[in-house]
């Protein structure tokens, strides 16, 4: 049996609140002196997995909860070729969730970030690289180095930090709310993001910040804000900007774990103008950083989360039902968030390291705009995302460094223009427009792929076709009711036929559970003749004929799928479908013998079929089944 753990209580919200360009995962990459190569990674990764044991897990999503288990997957090394920060996780697929790619002189680790935080992958990437030079290079490290042999416990590497720093307090930060200004442009069509990189050199902008009497993240911070208050019109003045800024946990609340550690304190900046100058900016946003970023504030922040996660209600609900209400939350949330900065600080590689690393950088999966940087020797990566067609925040920003002197590498994945706009109360008349239908032409400084297009047209069908079934079954129900004419019982067996199995053609083609759309679609069909025979009448069919029948049917059928298509959490998923199939089978049975439905041979005989299955299962995978009801329905 497999080894599961509960999510930490930061990565709980990411799987429900998965869209668009937002997919929850960040990338790390080293660019070294020279091409990778992708024999010598592909045995690095394997190597440093070794160490990093808990990092091959997949997501399965439990009745109350998603949660973590172990895999026998092994991570496979590709050439990079989709738009960076791509969907690692699909619901009901059970892949890895991290990736290692690489493109020229670039090997990119990506992360779900359900598995680890920012500090936690900058971990995994130094093994991955510690073992990479040591098979190019004999000897670039000792054997008994840290980097090669991990002295931490993986106990430790894979605690949950936020369960061992919780301790039931207040949370002491103000609940105001303030007018928030939102960047408004449009999305790019193909959901993909804009990834525009300005590398140069720290010791500038460490100067640059001491003369503004800043810390480095408060003086990029603060031409952040800037950049962001030009793009304002005059009525929009009257708002306030708020900056979110991720903080590593680690740095107040000692930990070696490399899962999420992390806590996000917003910083506010309301304008007067969009000429105030970067000195009055950097002096609110440095008092902001002393009075929001706190050892108190960072407690209340892991209490808040931790009492929202022990909420008894809220642990009840189901997660089909947890979902909708967490993009909800996650949706109002993001409408008190202008954007948003992190800092990952100086990454420290072994001075062995030095003569084939060039530069390591970051970014991450968003919305709206945010930015990532962090500095190794004397090289500062700044990496912005965005999803908008107007790009022009970033670009100011990468200007206004570069008008004070600043020397800027700026790679970009989108080709950008200049365009004049005709406000004359929005800032700056030139604004840059991205443009992802221009063709790109490769050329050798170029860091970037261009992606390959992506073709989902029988996945598309399948959809389509899905929705057509559930309205004619709909207009079915509806007719029922109104008529109460049973003549068309075959035509809707059959539309419920094409249902169940245009939903298991379409987990085949898009690689998910088979078995878990199955179970998910008796269920809820089971549901929908049952609504059907109370609100008609109470006939007692949809107990006495059509659960047995489907009941029977899906019992053969799973077993069946489980044999075709073997998968690694298979066995897992037909002992935990069959026997929940097998109690819905037994129901019919059991409520005529207490005399709420009418007597039938072929509902008695389904259920002591039922009952039979259940027995067996219990007597020969009893671990099993309490091992898999375990994960699935804890709370």
């Amino acid at each position: 049996m497999k080894n599961w753990k509960k999510l930490d209580n930061a990565a709980k919200i990411f799987p429900s609140t998965i869209e668009q360009s937002e997919t929850r995962v960040f990338r790390f990459y080293c660019e070294l002196n020279e091409n990778v190569n992708p024999q010598a990674l592909q045995d690095a990764v394997c190597q440093a997995v070794k160490q990093f044991p808990h990092f091959l897990k997949i997501l399965r999503k439990g009745l109350f909860w998603y949660y973590l288990e172990s895999s026998h997957q092994k991570p496979v090394v590709t050439e990079e070729c989709e738009a960076p920060c791509p969907h690692i996780y699909r619901p009901g697929q059970h892949n890895l969730l991290f990736q290692v790619t690489y493109y020229k002189k670039r090997i990119n680790i990506e992360v779900f970030h359900v598995l680890a935080d920012g500090a936690g992958a900058i971990e995994f990437l130094k093994f991955v690289l510690a073992a990479y030079f040591n098979i190019l290079y004999p000897g670039t490290l000792p054997l008994d180095d840290p980097l090669i042999h991990n002295q931490i416990a993986i106990e430790e590497l894979d605690s949950d930090a936020f369960e061992e720093y919780y301790t039931g307090g207040k949370d002491p930060r103000s609940k105001k709310k303030s007018r928030v200004w939102l960047l408004r442009s449009k999305r790019r069509p193909d959901l993909d993001l804009n990834v525009t990189e300005g590398i140069m050199s720290a010791r500038q902008i460490l100067d640059l910040s001491h003369r503004y009497h800043a810390t480095m993240t408060e003086f990029l911070v603060a031409v952040f804000i800037r950049s962001l208050v030009r793009r304002m019109s005059d009525r929009e003045l009257r708002k306030s900007i708020v900056i979110d800024i991720p903080i590593n946990l680690r740095n107040f609340f000692p930990s070696e774990t490399t899962r999420n550690f992390f806590a996000i304190l917003p910083v506010t900046y309301r304008p007067n103008s969009r000429d105030d100058s970067l000195e009055m900016i950097c002096e609110v946003v440095s008092r902001e950083f002393s009075q929001v970023i706190t050892k108190e504030n960072l407690l209340g922040k892991i209490n808040s989360l931790g009492s929202f996660e022990r909420n008894m209600p809220m642990r009840l609900i189901p997660v089909f039902i947890k979902d909708p209400g967490l993009q909800f939350c996650n949706f109002l949330a993001k409408r008190f968030v202008t954007g948003c900065f992190s800092n990952l600080g100086r990454i420290i590689l072994p001075e062995s390291f030095t003569p084939y690393v060039e530069q390591v950088g970051v970014y991450s999966s968003t919305l709206t705009v945010q930015a990532e940087c962090c500095t190794y020797v004397d090289k500062l990566s700044i990496g912005f995302t965005d999803a908008f067609l107007d790009v022009s925040v970033v670009y100011d920003f990468f200007h206004m460094l570069n008008e004070m002197g600043v020397e800027i590498e700026l790679h970009t994945n989108t080709p950008v223009g200049e365009k004049q706009t005709s406000k004359t109360d929005a800032g700056p008349n030139t604004a840059y427009i991205a443009d992802p239908t221009v063709p790109r032409i490769l050329t050798d400084t170029d860091v970037f792929p261009i992606p390959k297009t992506r073709k989902h047209k029988i996945a598309r069908f399948l959809k389509i076709a899905n929705i057509l079934c559930i309205i004619a079954m709909l207009l079915y129900a509806l007719f029922y009711l109104l008529t109460d004419d049973q003549q068309y019982w075959i035509l809707i067996m059959c539309i419920n036929t094409i249902f169940i199995w245009n939903g298991i053609v379409r987990g085949m083609v898009m690689k998910t559970s088979l078995l878990r759309r199955l179970f998910t679609r008796f269920l809820w069909t089971s549901i929908f003749y049952f609504a059907i025979d109370l609100l008609s009448g109470w006939h007692q069919w949809s107990l006495t004929q059509q659960l047995p029948v489907f009941c029977l049917v899906n019992l053969f059928l799973s077993l069946y799928l489980a044999g075709l298509f073997k998968t690694e959490t298979a066995d897992e998923e037909l002992t935990l479908y069959l026997s929940l199939e097998c109690l819905m089978g037994i129901v019919p049975g059991a409520l005529t013998l207490l005399g709420v439905l009418y007597f039938s041979y072929f509902t008695m005989i389904v259920s002591i079929i039922c009952l039979v299955f259940l027995i067996l299962m219990v007597l020969f995978r009893w671990r099993s089944i309490k091992h898999e009801y375990k994960k699935t329905f804890h709370v």
